[in-house]
């Protein structure tokens, strides 16, 4: 869909790639669908590896990376940089949650618990990957996951 718009409207188009590191995403995957480490890890690298493709047609004016852990850490930070290069005044509102109707895009289903009031990190990955998954997903992921920052 980023591909189709870009092609049709390039100057129209802002992307903001939110990243995310990749154990937290293949611990994810593994709770919810059932796979192992290597196979969640692999799906990651082939979808951002799919992304960074179609992003090279994009000019870097038109594109912005937000890491998931910065924003959780530093929402207010984080949120200004987005409005600032959408070119949208920041509003103090935006970092709370459910106080206003909301359109989400589907996907994590803790964006649908009501009783969430504030942005937080989910590091469950730490203590839920065992030795034996984190070496698969270093195998796997670990350059791109480097590429995003993710020691």
């Amino acid at each position: 869909r980023l591909k189709l718009l870009h092609l049709v409207r390039p100057q129209a188009v802002r992307v903001i790639h939110l990243v995310r590191d990749g154990r937290a995403v293949a611990a994810s995957a593994m709770r919810r669908k059932q796979m192992s480490a290597a196979t969640a890890a692999r799906i990651w690298v082939r979808e951002n590896q799919h992304l960074e493709l179609v992003l090279r047609g994009v000019s870097a004016a038109q594109k912005h990376r937000v890491r998931y852990e910065d924003l959780c850490e530093h929402p207010e930070r984080e949120l200004s940089r987005v409005c600032q290069f959408l070119g949208v005044p920041f509003a103090p509102g935006m970092l709370s949650l459910w106080e206003r109707p909301v359109h989400n895009i589907p996907g994590n289903p803790m964006l649908f618990e009501k009783s969430r009031r504030a942005i937080t990190r989910d590091e469950r990955w730490r203590r839920d990957l065992s030795a034996d998954d984190l070496a698969a997903i270093a195998r796997e992921a670990g350059r791109i996951n480097r590429a995003y920052g993710y020691a």
